[in-house]
């Protein structure tokens, strides 16, 4: 419950909100697999009990096997595999701690939730988050907004990005459907009328994202849910009447002609369909426009200010093509640049966690800084692709197989419990209905991440492994597979005491070291000044903001050598990164010192168009060439 109800309703604005989400949850996932190991010990869920038949006390259960044991811990070796060849190692060992941390939200989820009533409470949890976050976005349309958003103009709620937001609305959707057309144990029950509230809200917070990947895995996994479930569906037909008065109510509401249902979103109409056309029009672009909030102004800042100071100062022309961003479609470009990185690294790949800072040394020369200021946020619009540019082929082929294997395991379960329930029931079992939503939910968010990477939001990717673990949790009951236990001793009481001891010391670790991460991040927020960002690199040198906000703040109070002195300490953590060079061949142009500009210029490995005019300005300026008898920038530098 609290693993599904706290980190999504985080409300701290901050920097990177999906920072202080993800420490949450690991945090959680820690204390729950100590509890859950201590009390593994303590009952012997570790061995096997001694009279595995004795039905009328049944034992309790051991650690559960299933069909995904293998190919996760195959697609986790993978990850470390990358990470021992990483570019950047210690940024990819801390990617490995979260993907391991995400992993073990499987397997607690398989061994806890191995009942009906654990089940049903998890399923609840999440409609009351669902609920809550759909209500928080008609806050936003009153003003009333406290956290960090990425467009003002689609809705976002709690989790800062419109796509992750839609991802979870997405994997609710079907659990919603599930519980609203559940036979009820009394025909009285009006619960369900809760679950089709929720339904309507999901719809509306959904189409006001504006996320089309959503849409288009939304309306997939509803189609496999009406066809793998459509006898049960069918003999609800009070239900179903009422749900289809609520679509179709809807779609007639999208398609009037003076009403919109997302009064964020511009229209010049009113009407809900236009600005759905409107959005469809900006598929693989940009999609630029004044409402869009940075997360760091850090790099932008350089990009637009201190360039156009330098042109200024070296008699360049106002031509140079430093602030247009309109020249490549974001998703084209990423999904070009992806292929490149996974083609010069076919087996380890980069690096799991490092797509951001390779970027820069593949984009085109003529690509602006704008899609990369923030490289532990960029990522490739495709969570396959970024698999395979990240960790290689064993990344892809490994997460392939665990996804062949939970859907293989996953028909098989639906097929064996359609056939057990019979004629009698129309093969309808609550047990196969849970993992038909559960699988739809799968369905929606891996077609929505063909376009985006919403799996690795801490917010979305609880869910995403919850999901996973549910459908095998539902497998059977303790009473049923105690049926398959054989003896085993119990576990020595020096090596419980051993066990137990380790984790209590490794979880006091990790929350040391999840504080100091958490605090860095605060340091940077809130206030922004030398102390605190200087103070922020101490705590976490890897978080890469505090250095570029030192060098910002900087340049604003006319200090260069605090600029120089922050990028030398990101260039120790981060060696080789194109901003370090960048910027400090910016500055060096600034104060004078073109020797030293131009060599960090050159430094840069993949030149766009703005360093070969910059370095082609600090020669001119070094040897006192005059503007009229400048040589064409582009001449010089390929000559």
């Amino acid at each position: 419950m609290a693993l599904i109800l706290i980190p999504p309703l985080i409300f701290l604005k901050t920097l990177h909100p999906e920072l202080i989400k993800s420490v949450c949850i690991e945090v959680i996932v820690a204390g729950l697999f100590l509890v859950w190991l201590c009390m593994s010990i303590e009952r012997r869920y570790l061995s096997y009990p001694s009279n595995p038949l004795n039905l009328s006390n049944p034992p309790n259960p051991p650690i559960r096997k299933t069909p995904m044991d293998i190919p996760l811990l195959l697609f986790l070796l993978a990850a470390a595999l990358s990470t021992v060849f990483s570019r950047y190692p210690k940024l990819s060992l801390i990617s490995l701690l979260q993907l391991s941390s995400y992993i073990l939200i499987f397997f607690l989820v398989v061994n806890f939730a191995d009942d009906k009533k654990k089940r049903d409470n998890m399923l609840k949890a999440m409609m009351i988050l669902a609920f809550i976050t759909c209500i928080y976005s008609f806050m936003i349309y009153a003003g009333f907004d406290w956290t960090v958003t990425w467009r003002e103009n689609r809705l976002a709620s709690t989790f800062a990005n419109s796509n992750f937001f839609a991802a979870f609305l997405i994997m609710a959707l079907p659990v919603a459907f599930h519980l609203y057309f559940r036979k009820q144990k009394t025909v009285r029950s009006s619960i369900y009328l809760i679950y089709l509230l929720i339904i309507a809200l999901i719809l509306n917070n959904l189409l006001c994202t504006f996320s089309r990947s959503a849409w288009i895995g939304c309306i997939i996994s509803l189609f496999f849910i009406a066809v793998a479930d459509h006898r049960h569906i069918w003999t609800q037909r009070s239900k179903l009447a009422m749900m289809i008065i609520l679509l179709a109510s809807f779609s007639a509401l999208v398609f009037a002609k003076n009403v919109n249902l997302c009064p964020l979103y511009p229209s010049s109409s009113g009407a809900t369909s236009e600005a759905i056309m409107a959005k469809a029009e900006q598929s693989f672009t940009y999609g630029n426009d004044s409402s869009y909030r940075y997360y760091t102004p850090t790099m932008k800042d350089f990009e637009y200010y201190q360039i156009k100071d330098l042109a200024g100062e070296m008699g360049l022309n106002e031509s140079v093509p430093y602030l247009s961003i309109h020249l490549d479609p974001a998703r084209k470009l990423h999904y070009i640049t992806a292929l490149d990185i996974f083609s010069d690294n076919l087996v380890s790949g980069t690096g799991i966690g490092t797509y951001g800072f390779m970027l820069p040394d593949y984009v085109p020369s003529k690509t602006p800084l704008n899609i990369y200021y923030s490289p532990e946020t960029v990522h490739t619009h495709n969570e396959f692709l970024q698999i395979m540019a990240e960790m290689g082929l064993p990344g892809l082929i490994t997460f392939l197989w665990v996804m062949l294997v939970f859907f293989y395991a996953s028909f098989s379960m639906m097929i064996s419990l359609g056939k057990k329930a019979g004629k009698k029931e129309n093969g309808y079992s609550e047990k196969r209905s849970l993992i038909i939503a559960l699988v739809a939910g799968i369905i929606a968010l891996l077609i929505q991440n063909i376009f985006t990477v919403s799996m690795r939001y801490p917010s979305v990717t609880i869910f995403f492994w919850v999901f996973l673990g549910m459908v095998f949790a539902s497998e059977d009951s303790a009473r049923e597979r105690a049926k398959k236990l054989k003896n085993k001793p119990d576990q020595k009481k020096w090596l419980r005491v051993l066990l137990v001891s380790a984790i209590i010391l490794g979880l006091a670790f990790f929350v040391y070291a999840g504080s100091r991460v958490l605090l860095s991040d605060l340091y940077t927020s809130y206030p922004v000044n030398e102390y605190g960002l200087r103070k922020a690199i101490a705590l976490n040198p890897y978080n890469m903001d505090p250095y570029l906000s030192l060098a910002v703040k900087a340049k604003q109070d006319g200090r260069p050598d605090i600029v120089i002195e922050s990028m030398k300490m990101l260039n120790r953590t981060f060696p080789d990164y194109f901003a370090v060079n960048y910027v400090l061949g910016l500055t060096y142009c600034q104060t004078g010192d073109y020797v030293n500009a131009i060599s960090e210029l050159n430094k840069v490995k993949n030149k766009r168009l703005v360093e070969k005019w910059l370095i082609f300005a600090a020669y001119r300026k070094q040897n006192n060439i005059p503007p009229e008898q400048a040589i064409n920038a582009t001449i010089y530098i390929n000559g």
